[in-house]
């Protein structure tokens, strides 16, 4: 089939006009000859069908009907050969000479010509292909058209007309089937690409909702991180200070107090009967218990102060520019007031006490430790003579 087109294209470049006088001299030459370039004309016509038909630097590139793809040479040597892409570079296969075969250089440099064709023609050529193509069938009607004025004189001629023009029927009639396929192939087609639309769709919600599992994820993720950096330096059961961060701001209120010349007081309390309701309600009882004076605790301090939970029920508080004793004693009384008012845990009464001892930044010692342990001393003094008071380091 590529070669009857070439032969098309070859009549239509070189003029009906130089073959003229063969056919005149040979009737059934020009009758055969009639019957090529309408035959020519069918074949193009179904050649454009499966696809377009791509020339550049004397090569025509184009699909066949078998779906192949095919380059040809019109120029001596002409040759038709089967294209292949591979990661997309062309490539030539099942090459078919025409004329005769060059070998060598000559052929590498000829096929290379016709790949760097192909390779340029389909990306550029396609619309300037197509309008070649419609040219080239347009001259050859016009000289079909031309050649059949002429066998009206005669019968036979007619009659070689006639068969031609149920031929041409044939091809119609398979150029309607072939449109038919073609329709069918184009809703199949949309049915297709609306599955797909369909399918994106479900695709971009599915991705919505992942983006906002992941949005959560992150949310919970730095909601976890801000509770370790909470919990770093707080205690888990009281979400009070722990010992830790007590001992890193009494540090800090001992340098303000030098400065400024000023008093913190340091209270170490410590819970009287809080083993009994351990060994007799439970560590759950006891954990409630601690979390219930906890809350007592910062009822009575300021926003200034700090509670700390130092371990088991053991608390720390540190009051801020108390500048008399009684300031901190009026404290300790209304937490050793509060503590020993009734707890009401899983509908049992619990009563317990809190021994206080006192002391003062940076009159009783030198370092944080130093004046804790000096509050703590004191509060084993108030336990020795009762329990459920409170006492000074100094009196």
């Amino acid at each position: 089939m590529l070669r009857t087109i070439l032969k098309v294209v070859e009549l239509v470049r070189y003029g009906w006009g130089s073959q003229r006088q063969f056919f005149q001299a040979n009737e059934n030459e020009y009758v055969f000859g009639l019957k090529f370039c309408l035959g020519a004309i069918f074949i193009m016509l179904r050649f454009e069908e499966p696809g377009s038909v791509l020339g550049f630097d004397d090569f025509v590139y184009g699909k066949g009907l078998s779906g192949g793809n095919y380059v040809t040479h019109t120029q001596s040597p002409r040759f038709v050969a089967l294209v292949f892409f591979k990661e997309r570079k062309a490539c030539i296969s099942e090459i078919v000479w025409w004329d005769e075969q060059p070998f060598g250089p000559a052929r590498d440099r000829l096929l290379d010509q016709a790949m760097a064709a192909i390779e340029n023609t389909v990306s550029i050529e396609e619309k300037k292909t197509s309008a070649k193509i419609n040219s080239a069938v347009g001259l050859v009607e016009e000289q079909c058209s031309i050649k059949i004025d002429t066998l009206r004189d005669s019968e036979e001629r007619m009659t070689a007309q006639a068969q031609e023009l149920v031929s041409l029927a044939e091809d119609q009639q398979l150029n309607i089937e072939k449109r038919k396929a073609a329709e069918i192939a184009l809703i199949l087609s949309e049915e297709q690409l609306q599955i797909q639309i369909s399918e994106l769709r479900d695709s971009e919600e599915r991705m919505a909702l992942q983006a906002g599992e992941m949005v959560e994820l992150a949310e919970d993720l730095q909601a976890a991180e801000q509770e370790m950096k909470f919990l770093a330096h707080h205690d888990a059961l009281t979400k009070l200070p722990s010992r830790h961060l007590c001992m890193d701001r009494l540090e800090q209120a001992m340098a303000e107090d030098r400065r400024n010349n000023s008093k913190t007081a340091v209270l170490f309390i410590d819970l009287d009967g809080f083993k009994a309701v351990n060994d007799s309600l439970g560590h759950d009882a006891g954990d409630a218990v601690l979390i219930g004076v906890a809350k007592r605790i910062k009822t009575v301090i300021r926003e200034s102060d700090t509670a700390a939970r130092i371990g088991g029920d053991e608390f720390i508080l540190l009051l801020r520019n108390a500048k008399e004793r009684e300031d901190a004693a009026r404290v300790a009384l209304e937490i050793v007031t509060k503590i020993s008012e009734p707890f009401l845990i899983n509908g049992q009464v619990v009563k317990i006490g809190a021994s206080i001892g006192i002391a003062f930044s940076p009159s009783d010692g030198a370092s944080p430790e130093e004046i804790l342990k000096n509050a703590d001393q004191s509060m084993y003094e108030i336990k020795r003579q009762g329990k459920n008071n409170y006492g000074f380091f100094t009196e």
